[in-house]
Order: C-alpha cells, then structure tokens, then sequence
C-alpha cells in the first residue's frame, strides 16, 4: 500500500481503497520491495502511519539479509523495527501490528530456517514488540520458505506462518490448514460436518 491516502500515484493502492473494499491487512516492507523499489525505514514507517490510520493491521516485514546468530538476528531485526516504529508514530498514533519474521536468507530457499533458530528469534522478537508502547496484542510470525510440515516442528513461541509460494499450491495450503488444526486442536477434515 502507499503512504499517501489520495492523489494521483500511478500504479500505488491507497489505504482508504483497501478499507473500502473489505481488507483488514496490509504487508508493509517485504525484501522484495526493499531490494526492488528502494524502500527504506522512513517508506516502511510511511506505510506503517497509513496503515495504522486506515484502520488496517500492518503485516510488517522484517529479516536479516545474511544467515548469522539468532542472537545477531535478534538484535538487527530490533534495530529495524525500532526505526520504523519510530517514523509511523511520529506520524500519528499506532496499532496492533503483525510482525512477519522473514529472515532473507530463506526466502525462496529450499528450506526454511531451523525451528529452534526460528523459535530463539521470534520469542525475542515479541517480547521486544509486546513490550512496546501500544503494541500489548501484536504477536510475530514466520516466513521464509514456510511450507507444509512446518508447523508441527515449531513451538507455541510462533504465532503463525506468512506464506509465500506454498499458499499458491492448493494441495500444499490443504496441508499448512489441517496441520494447523491439528496443533490447534481443531477437527481435521474428516470430523468436520458439513
């Protein structure tokens, strides 16, 4: 989404344009957008205000570049939240945030990060998030090659999964769905009624 809510922006969606056709979220930051357009943590920040102002939840995107120390992770994926948090409030007043923990690396990989690096990362993560002003019920999630037979092998520490590719394969989305009902508790398909 863009930061500006109207005005000519060829090829840009508004935030006011997504609420009024239904949507709740919106993915702020994503690598791709970071490495493709340029987008850096004052844009990101930008993006965050509209969001937050539009009565959207951002789905921010945050990862190291290079494979490295949970602990290294941790503290560079702080840094980067921390100043996009900053440019958004002081743009206006904040919201629930979802926090996509996307380490680079692993995007795209034939594999996703280890699920204890995963779990280290994200538990430091949202205690950092939840600590924040604002953000009590903002909770971080795993992307980067997230896929079927993930879910399982992580803790409760991970609130969910940002899917990439595998969300565009309908049998392996059916996988991702009943494995997360199964950790869920929920009935898988076969106890389901109709």
């Amino acid at each position: 989404m863009f930061w500006e809510d109207e005005g000519a922006y060829t090829g840009e969606v508004a935030g006011p344009m997504i609420t009024e056709l239904g949507g709740a979220y919106a993915e702020i930051g994503h690598a791709e957008r970071r490495r493709l357009f340029g987008e850096d943590d004052d844009v990101i920040g930008r993006k965050l205000a509209a969001a937050y102002r539009n009565s959207l939840t951002p789905v921010l995107c945050i990862g190291e570049r290079y494979r490295g120390t949970a602990t290294e992770a941790v503290r560079q994926c702080i840094s980067e939240m921390e100043a996009v948090f900053r440019r958004a409030t002081s743009l206006g007043a904040g919201g629930r945030t979802i926090v996509a923990y996307e380490p680079q690396w692993a995007i795209g990989a034939p594999e996703p990060a280890t699920p204890e690096y995963i779990s280290a990362v994200i538990t430091g993560l949202d205690t950092h998030l939840r600590s924040l002003p604002g953000q009590a019920e903002s909770r971080v999630i795993y992307g980067g090659s997230a896929g079927p037979g993930l879910i399982g092998r992580l803790d409760m520490s991970v609130a969910g999964l940002f899917l990439g590719r595998f969300a565009h394969d309908p049998k392996a989305l059916k996988t991702i769905l009943d494995e997360t009902a199964a950790r869920l508790g929920l009935p898988g398909p076969a106890e389901r009624t109709p």
